[in-house]
């Protein structure tokens, strides 16, 4: 794992020197070695690979916000607000448009965190949310039959998620990739989110790293937030910020490949 920092980095940004006692450094990779930060989810839990720096005196990558909140979706029905004509299902070809037109807004949007002289986001489009589609295609075929037609919902640019779903284990979840809303039109959104994963079989709903102004209206309809103990995001920055000083916005599940977009202060 510390070898791959040397493939992954912007070598400009690594110590001069590759260390000497690992032998030689690694080949360079096409389409790699450019990078200002890189990024991982663990199931090893936080200390693992924080020891795998680039060097024996540096620290690798952080855990950084790996908080969870879910839902139960029992056997009630959920009442929804608003009309359903004013909500669209997206198919695949739905939410590939989505995030395109998400991406863009992200980048016009994008501003520094409070207190922190960097942060970055990813991009959730160019494979990356659709990832999340494409890894269980096999297994969730074999699980809905007929196939799963829609992968997300939309009321306006504004106010919208996207999804995927956890199988392979218990409880069944429908996992949020990407949300987008304001607390006047969660709870629509919520209720027609839920609605879809109780007729799918689902057991949960889940979002990672709800955003700050959503937080009163999820608890209010019994979110349950909590930090996960697999699945821990973490990113190590090349860049010479601290650690502490660098923000990950937008910490959400789509996150799966580099296409990134940073920030600095000036």
């Amino acid at each position: 794992m510390r070898l791959l920092h040397w493939v992954l980095a912007d070598t400009t940004l690594l110590p001069a020197e590759f260390p000497n006692e690992w032998g030689a450094p690694p080949t360079k990779v096409v389409h790699a070695g450019d990078g200002w930060f890189s990024v991982l989810w663990s199931d090893v839990g936080a200390e693992f690979y924080k020891r795998c720096g680039p060097t024996k005196d540096q620290d690798g990558w952080i855990v950084r916000s790996p908080v969870s909140t879910t839902w139960d979706v029992g056997q009630e029905s959920t009442s929804t607000d608003g009309r359903d004509s004013d909500w669209t299902l997206l198919d695949e070809a739905g939410v590939s448009k989505l995030w395109e037109n998400d991406a863009e807004s992200i980048v016009q949007t994008l501003s520094l965190a409070e207190n922190h002289q960097a942060c970055f986001a990813f991009l959730p489009y160019k494979g990356v949310a659709a990832f999340q589609y494409w890894r269980n295609m096999d297994i969730l075929a074999k699980y809905f039959t007929p196939s799963i037609q829609h992968w997300g919902i939309i009321a306006d640019p504004d106010t919208f998620a996207t999804w995927t779903f956890e199988i392979r284990s218990l409880p069944k979840t429908l996992l949020i990739t990407r949300l987008s809303c304001s607390p006047l039109d969660f709870e629509a959104l919520w209720s027609r989110v839920m609605s879809i994963a109780r007729k799918l079989g689902m057991e949960k709903v889940e979002m990672y790293n709800v955003p700050d102004n959503l937080h009163s209206i999820v608890t209010h309809l019994g979110g349950t937030s909590f930090e996960r103990e697999e699945h821990l995001s973490a990113f190590k920055w090349y860049g010479a910020e601290e650690s502490n000083k660098v923000a990950w916005l937008l910490n959400e599940r789509y996150i799966v490949h580099v296409i990134p977009i940073i920030v600095y202060s000036q």
